[in-house]
């Protein structure tokens, strides 16, 4: 719990410290930030812990789930600048992405999960909505609904890997998602 803490702080205050950067491509932008995530987890890296078959596997899933989603996430402030709080409000869905990629990839349909979801979301929109915040901000929720579908992607296809891998340690092998995600940025 300690950690989620931390990383939620991170996150919060990541909003407004990327708005300022509006200014410098997004792409260099992801690019930075999926290499310093690479070089933290390098250290962890084990190739021979990477079952065989998963390399590319893994950078596929960092491509999409990373380098997908930075690059849309980072791009979507270039079109509400000054106004990095509506990126925040536009990423409320992806919650929802999560339930019904989940879904789709089992081929079941869980409504308590959706139902779980539609109400997170409709909490968030409750909280970060503005009047009037919405006009003519479509591009930018545009390029979050795609950064939260390559971030829900990521994260189900992770998961579903990880329960056919559950001996191999997420330390050991995050280093192939992120260059995953740095070679597509």
């Amino acid at each position: 719990m300690y950690y989620l803490a931390i990383v939620s702080l991170i996150w919060a205050f990541s909003f407004g410290s990327i708005g300022m950067l509006a200014g410098i491509d997004s792409t260099f932008v992801a690019m930075l930030r999926l290499a310093i995530a690479g070089l933290v987890f390098l250290p962890f890296f084990r190739l021979s812990k990477v079952p065989a078959g998963s390399h590319l596997k893994l950078m596929g899933c960092g491509a999409v789930q990373f380098g997908v989603m930075y690059i849309c996430y980072i791009m979507a402030f270039q079109f509400v600048p000054e106004q990095s709080h509506l990126v925040a409000l536009f990423s409320i869905t992806t919650p929802l992405y999560i339930v019904l990629i989940h879904d789709l990839r089992q081929g079941r349909f869980h409504r308590k999960y959706l139902y779980t979801a539609l109400l997170a979301v409709a909490g968030a929109a409750v909280i970060k909505a503005k009047p009037g915040s919405m006009d003519s901000l479509w591009v930018a929720f545009a390029l979050m609904q795609l950064a939260g579908l390559a971030f829900g992607f990521g994260q189900v296809w992770y998961r579903d890997w990880k329960q056919e891998h559950p001996d191999v340690q997420d330390h050991t092998i995050f280093a192939l998602l992120y260059a995953g995600g740095f070679l597509t940025a």
